[in-house]
C-alpha cells in the first residue's frame, strides 16, 4: 500500500509526500517486492528536491540491491548525484559502468554527462569524444548548432574555453534527454 501511494505521489510530482510513503514501505513484508525500485524512486524524489546527498544514498542502496543487474538509470543517476556534489571521479566511474554494461544502448545523456565530468577534471580528449558520441547517438535533430560545430573541429584552447562556457550552464545538455 505505501509503495503504491509513493508511486501515486511521485507521478503527481508531490516529492515530499512520495518520500514519506516510500520510506514507510521499506522493510514492510509483502509490501515491497522490489526494494531496489523503492530506493531508486526515493533517490529520484530527493533529486527533484535537489537533496543530492540523500538522493545519492538512495541510488547507492538501489545499486547494491540490484547487484549485477543495476539498470542504466540507477548508474546514470548515481553519476549525476556525484556530479552535483562535485565528485567528478566518482561520477565518471558510474557513467563508465553504464557505458561498459550497456554499450550502444546507453542513452546519449550518459555520454553527455560523462563528457561534462571529464571536462571538469581537465580531460579534454575524453570530454570531446564523449560529447561527440552523445551527439552522434542522439536520435533527435535538436542538437544546438554551436555545440555541433564546436565538436566538429580540432580541439584547441579556444574550443576548450567555448565548451567550458557552454557546459557551465548545467541545463545545456538537457536536449539529450528528449
Amino acid at each position: 500500500m505505501h509503495k503504491k501511494l509513493g508511486d501515486l505521489y511521485l507521478n503527481s510530482k508531490q516529492w515530499k509526500i512520495a518520500i514519506e510513503a516510500y520510506s514507510s514501505a521499506i522493510g514492510k513484508s509483502g509490501e515491497n517486492r522490489n526494494p531496489a525500485g523503492v530506493h531508486s524512486n526515493l533517490g529520484f524524489c530527493y533529486a527533484k528536491l535537489a537533496d543530492w546527498k540523500n538522493a545519492l544514498d538512495q541510488f547507492s542502496i538501489a545499486k547494491e540491491k540490484c547487484g549485477d543487474r543495476a539498470t542504466v538509470g540507477v548508474l546514470a543517476n548515481l553519476g549525476f548525484c556525484y556530479q552535483k556534489l562535485e565528485k567528478w571521479g566518482e561520477a565518471i566511474d558510474q557513467y563508465d559502468a553504464a557505458i561498459v554494461k550497456y554499450g550502444d544502448d546507453a542513452p546519449a545523456i550518459v555520454y553527455g554527462w560523462y563528457g561534462h565530468a571529464s571536462m571538469k577534471l581537465g580531460d579534454w580528449e575524453t570530454a570531446h569524444q564523449s560529447l561527440h558520441r552523445a551527439i552522434k547517438s542522439h536520435t533527435k535533430d535538436n542538437v544546438p548548432d554551436e555545440l555541433r560545430s564546436l565538436l566538429d573541429q580540432p580541439f584547441g584552447s579556444e574550443q576548450k574555453k567555448q565548451l567550458r562556457e557552454l557546459l557551465d550552464d548545467e541545463t545545456y545538455l538537457d536536449f539529450l534527454k528528449t
